[in-house]
């Protein structure tokens, strides 16, 4: 079968076209390879576009500007759709345009909905679109309905008339839907875009699941509401009341789709797997941290864990392909003939299976697809359970707990009507173990009857009738307690009755399903890949969470790492937690970012203090865009002391082949050496290395400096601060500065902030970057500085066109960050000033300077005046001793030690790990003064060679100190091998 997406696409053609019969050309020649049916010109209407397929029209043009398109469409575009109608008696359903560039889609408003760049991708978009519909798996599938498609194009300008028509932000529907994105997206993101991309998603959920169930002969708004109640009634709470049933109210958008879908065979068991990522914002879901996992991983990872029987969870389901893994994983262990009706072994394995997800799209998402994975057994699927539900995994309890005089103890449920909110309660005996399954059972039985009465007393009646368990349990009036749970329903069918009740039964259902979870069914295995999202791109709800767990847990990063606290660290403790069997044979199995074994931010979580058995999956090459590992491991409930961290390590990996999933390799993970920050507190854990690798590293031993140096100050924004001197004037005493703009600055950061600024000279001073630090050499950058000729932040005695310029960029500054510039960008957490005067450290004849990432180069600046200062891109120690500088230069510049540094470092970062060896005080011994003559020797050849080339080459910079690089080599590497290796570094 002729597959789209394996369909080559040269574009070169297109792009070197001259004329518009040299792109018509083209793409008739593209379609007659894949055999689509066409019309040309010279065969149709009487206007004569230049292509006809199907209902759409097609014209070609060639380098149009936006005026004469304009003009086209609203003159000649506006006939074509004319005589089609008069021909056909219907309109067509849309007009596109193709030059050379673009692909142009047009509604028959004459709108322009899409302009798509020519590219492989635009134009198999655009063939799938004019393929008559077959048999699609989950990428193809994609294609024709997804977000660049013209299928989407035009439903999303129908869906946004009607929301904009009926005042959709103002629903009820609407602002809760809201309300759950934005635990986990900033703000501006979580709109009308959004809200309507996942709109047009439900309803193709729905008219899928319309079409392989109910199966009409044509769309029928009735039958759709009855696809509601036929899951309902078979005990699958899947749309009704949810975030997007307004969409069957958009004037026939869902019968032309219903004709599209319903010639259509479907495929994949996951078909929704590639559209719904395309349904997030790219942008979006990256600050959401959503990385979807590759069906390969899922298998294998399932294959692993699972045993039957096993009560499994997904805590952040996404389109729900862990879950349908799980269920052919069942599937595999039992055979069925054709129409047999499966075990109760069968039915309880897989009514073990749930899933949550914070995102209402994606829960039904993962409900349509279950229910397709289904299908070949809906006779049976009333016994099948959907669990499913909309949560906040890491913080899933909304109810509020409250003491009352007559009630006694009872929960809270808050319904926010936008103008108010009213408060409902429930007695705590409903929600208590005892009962909860029963109030469970209520609510769904209302959720079948809820629209089918106008009065609440045949609706409660209608409910509690459908069972003798119910009726037993809630027929009593006078018991006070049933009557506080029938008040509450009577409250909420009333808000129904204002048109006020859209979701409130689905939010309620949601609650109490996963209360009953926390409560009575703790789960055997939790598969899932949590969420990567960092604390600094993390709402303030969420920070205070991510705070609040790692804490807890004795997992909390210290302050410098504060902002690298990751969401996928807290689900990782959290969640077993609140979810897993504590008998020791609870199961995990997570995906998590690799910085989980590497990072420094997680050298506490390292301790995997209630993990037992545990196991990981490394990767040939990335599974996502950020490297990767899976974690498998037995979760325990018992308090560990400071050395059973010791018992955890060697731990067992498999390296798998990212695309095949196959083993290539296992070996030993551990970490390369432990630290102790105080006497009997908990160790933490280095990065983990393959064992064989340990032998490969110097012998770890904290040098005597490892407190001395310290990182730079920011001195930021760098636009503001650092400059370039145009010229001098008054005897050199006012200088003419423009700013220096680093390649790597973004947003407002880009643009020049002024030109030609006149400050008096005194006022400037040179800084650091780590761009320009070579080996044994730093060359400094200008930098003004609101600084006297006491070195002391002082506005009000610089010079009247400093103190000028300083007050431009320090109001600029506050205009942008509403924060102080001094404060905040140049002096933060006091990195340059003590009681605003410039420390002493920054003020030392010789500072030694290394980088805190990338290759390990180390430099001395030769300071006499005391007006270099180190930015925070280097970590410095201060001295007056020239020997003892260039000593410490030289060491750190030994070959052998940047090896061990880079295998004990972070992917990027290795910050003073290049002081976990043993570089000892210097005591002027004949080693240390002959390393520190050695490096001198260094300095003065690459200074000049610097300062003399525009270009600097690293082969040239390796090749002048070839010599004395050895002899340093030579030296140091015994004193850096004089030490055993420590297993422990203390660092008190």
């Amino acid at each position: 079968m002729f597959l789209i997406k394996d369909l080559e696409i040269d574009i070169n053609p297109v792009k070197r076209a001259s004329n518009e019969y040299e792109v018509e050309h083209c793409f008739d020649s593209l379609f007659d390879k894949i055999g689509l049916t066409y019309q040309a010109q010279h065969r149709i209407l009487n206007g004569k576009p230049d292509c006809l397929i199907g209902d759409i029209i097609i014209d070609f043009k060639y380098k149009i500007s936006n005026k004469n398109l304009h003009n086209w469409v609203n003159t000649k575009g506006k006939q074509y759709v004319q005589e089609f109608f008069d021909t056909r008696s219907k309109y067509p359903s849309l007009l596109i345009v193709i030059s050379e560039s673009y692909i142009w889609y047009y509604d028959m408003d004459f709108i322009l909905r899409n302009k798509r760049e020519i590219n492989e991708k635009s134009i198999k978009s655009l063939i799938e679109c004019l393929l008559e519909p077959k048999s699609l798996d989950s990428e193809q599938f994609a294609i024709l309905f997804g977000v660049n498609s013209p299928l989407y194009i035009l439903s999303y300008s129908r869906l946004e008339k009607h929301f904009d028509d009926h005042s959709g932000e103002k629903t009820v529907c609407f602002q809760q839907w809201k309300k759950h994105f934005r635990l986990a997206y900033h703000d501006e993101e979580v709109g009308k875009e959004l809200f309507l991309r996942h709109s047009y998603l439900s309803m193709l959920l729905k008219l899928i699941l319309y079409k392989e169930f109910i199966n009409p002969e044509q769309y029928s708004r009735e039958y759709f509401k009855d696809l509601e109640n036929y899951f309902e009634l078979l005990g699958i709470s899947l749309f009704h009341y949810d975030f997007f049933r307004w969409i069957i109210n958009v004037h026939e958008l869902c019968d032309d789709y219903f004709e599209i879908l319903k010639i259509i065979t479907l495929k994949a068991t996951d078909i929704f797997r590639t559209i719904y990522q395309e349904m997030i914002i790219a942008g979006v879901r990256h600050r959401l941290g959503e990385y979807y996992t590759p069906e390969s991983l899922c298998n294998k990872m399932v294959e692993k864990q699972y045993k039957l029987g096993d009560r499994v969870l997904d805590s952040s389901c996404g389109s729900g392909t862990f879950l349908i893994e799980t269920y052919k994983k069942i599937d595999s262990q039992f055979t069925l003939e054709k129409n047999e009706r499966p075990s109760e072994e069968w039915f309880d394995a897989i009514n073990n299976i749930f899933g949550f997800d914070i995102n209402p799209i994606a829960v039904l998402t993962t409900k349509a697809n279950c229910i397709l994975y289904f299908k070949n057994k809906k006779e049976w699927i009333e016994n099948i359970s959907i669990n499913i539900y909309l949560c906040n995994s890491i913080d899933p309890l909304e109810f509020s707990e409250i003491a009352d005089i007559e009630l006694g103890r009872y929960y809270a449920f808050c319904v926010d009507l936008l103008d108010s909110e009213l408060e409902l309660r429930i007695p705590g005996e409903a929600l208590s173990p005892s009962n909860i399954e029963t109030f469970q059972a209520l609510i769904k039985s209302l959720y079948n009857v809820w629209e089918d009465f106008d009065r609440f007393v045949d609706t409660w009646t209608a409910a509690i009738s459908n069972k003798i368990s119910l009726k037993e349990f809630y027929s009593d009036l006078d018991s006070p307690n049933i009557r506080v749970i029938h008040k509450f329903f009577k409250d909420l069918f009333a808000l129904r009755k204002q048109d006020k009740d859209h979701i409130w039964l689905y939010i309620l259902n949601n609650l109490v399903g996963i209360r009953l979870l926390l409560l009575k069914k703790k789960m055997d295995l939790i598969i899932t890949n949590p969420p990567w999202l960092t604390y600094k791109d993390a709402d303030h709800k969420l920070k205070e969470t991510m705070k609040k767990v790692s804490k807890k847990f004795d997992i909390k990063p210290g302050a410098q790492n504060i902002t690298n606290i990751e969401e996928a660290v807290i689900f990782l403790y959290k969640v077993p937690d609140l979810y897993l069997k504590k008998d020791g044979k609870g199961k995990i199995a997570f995906v998590m970012p690799r910085s989980l074994l590497i990072s420094s931010q997680n050298q506490k979580a390292r301790r995997f203090e209630p993990f037992e058995n545990i196991e990981f999956f490394e990767f040939s090459d990335l599974v996502f865009n950020i490297d990767c590992c899976c974690m498998f491991a037995n979760y325990v409930d018992k308090n560990l002391g400071i050395l059973d961290v010791f018992k955890k390590y060697p731990l067992y990996c498999y390296h798998l082949d990212a695309n095949t999933m196959e083993i290539l390799d296992q070996y030993h993970l551990e970490p390369y050496v432990y630290f102790q920050e105080k006497k009997n507190e908990k160790y933490l854990v280095k990065k983990l290395i393959k064992s064989e690798r340990k032998s490969e590293i110097l012998p770890c031993h904290l040098s005597d400096y490892y407190n001395e140096f310290i990182q730079g100050a920011d001195l930021i924004p760098k636009v503001l601060l650092y400059c370039n001197v145009i010229e001098t004037t008054q005897s050199d005493k006012i200088s003419i500065i423009n700013p220096w703009i680093s390649p790597q600055a973004k947003g407002v950061w880009k643009k020049t902030p002024y030109k030609h600024a006149r400050v008096e000279t005194s006022c400037l001073f040179q800084a650091t970057l780590s761009r320009q630090l070579y080996p044994f050499y730093l060359k400094p950058y200008t930098i003004f500085l609101p600084l006297n000729e006491n070195y002391a932040y002082s506005v009000s005695t610089l010079g009247p066109f400093s103190r000028k310029h300083w007050n431009f960029i320090k109001n600029l500054y506050q205009k942008e960050v509403k924060k102080d510039l001094f404060k905040i960008g140049i002096n933060y957490r006091n990195k340059l000033c003590s009681n605003d005067i410039v420390k002493k450290n920054q003020r030392m004849p010789f500072k030694v300077v290394f980088p805190n990432a990338k290759r390990l180069t180390a430099a001395v600046i030769n300071d006499p005046n005391g007006r270099i200062y180190v930015d925070s891109t280097l970590y410095y120690y201060g001295t007056k001793n020239e020997d003892e500088a260039y000593y410490l230069c030289g060491m750190l510049s030994i070959p052998d030690l940047a090896k061990s540094v880079k295998i004990i470092s972070d992917t990027r970062h290795h910050h003073k790990r290049p002081l976990y060896f043993n570089i000892p005080k210097f005591k002027k011994t004949h080693e240390q003064l002959k390393i520190s003559t050695l490096s001198k020797n260094c300095s003065q050849k690459i200074k000049s060679y610097v300062l003399s080339n525009s270009k600097v080459k690293d082969t040239k910079i390796k090749n002048l100190i070839l010599n004395e690089l050895r002899e340093i080599q030579k030296l140091g590497i015994n004193i850096l091998r004089s030490v055993d290796h420590t297993i422990v570094i203390h660092e008190y």
